[in-house]
C-alpha cells in the first residue's frame, strides 16, 4: 500500500508547485517606462509624433528606465531633431540631463522649452522640478479650512473638509 502513495504524493506536490508558479508569473507587472502624469517618469511619445521621433522616444524611455542616462539623452535629442516642437521630448531630455548632472542653465532651458511648447500640460507646469529651474509663479491653493455644515451634524462636511457656506 505504501508503494503507490509515494509517487502519488510527489505528483500532487509537483502539481501544486507548478500551479503556484503559474499564478505568480501571471501577476508580474512590467515596469512602467513612461507616464503622462507621474513627474519622475518621462513622457510617452505623443500621438502626433513623427515615426522617427516615436522610435527615439521609445528607445530613450527604455534607456531611462534602466538608468542609462547617456543613451537616453542621445535618443531624446534625436526625437527633438526629428520634431523640435515636441514639448514632451524637451521635458524628457531635461529629466535626463538633470540625472547626468548637466549644467543647470542647460537643464532649465529644456524645462522652459517644454513648458512653452505645452502650455496646458499639467505634468510639465505643475512639476516641482520645473518650478525649481523655471521662473514659474505658483499660486497658493484656495483656503481649505473646515467649515461647519449644519445639515451634516456639524462634522465639517464630507471628509471633514467642509464645503458648506
Amino acid at each position: 500500500m505504501r508503494d503507490w502513495m509515494i509517487p502519488l504524493g510527489m505528483g500532487m506536490c509537483c502539481l501544486i508547485m507548478a500551479g503556484t508558479s503559474c499564478v505568480k508569473a501571471t501577476h508580474v507587472q512590467e515596469p512602467q517606462l513612461c507616464s503622462p502624469t507621474r513627474e519622475r517618469l518621462p513622457f510617452c511619445a505623443p500621438a502626433d509624433a513623427s515615426p522617427v521621433a516615436q522610435a527615439a522616444f521609445e528607445k530613450g524611455n527604455q534607456f531611462f528606465s534602466i538608468g542609462r542616462w547617456d543613451r537616453a539623452r542621445e535618443e531624446y535629442e534625436r526625437a527633438i531633431q526629428a520634431q523640435p516642437d515636441l514639448g514632451e521630448a524637451h521635458y524628457n531630455l531635461a529629466l535626463t540631463l538633470q540625472r547626468l548632472g548637466a549644467d543647470r542653465q542647460v537643464v532649465r532651458k529644456h524645462y522652459i522649452d517644454a513648458a512653452n511648447l505645452e502650455p496646458g500640460n499639467k505634468k510639465i507646469w505643475n512639476s516641482p522640478v520645473l518650478r525649481r529651474y523655471g521662473d514659474v509663479l505658483v499660486e497658493p491653493k484656495a483656503n481649505t479650512s473646515p467649515s461647519m455644515v449644519p445639515g451634516l451634524g456639524g462634522i465639517g462636511g464630507i471628509g471633514g473638509l467642509g464645503g458648506g457656506s
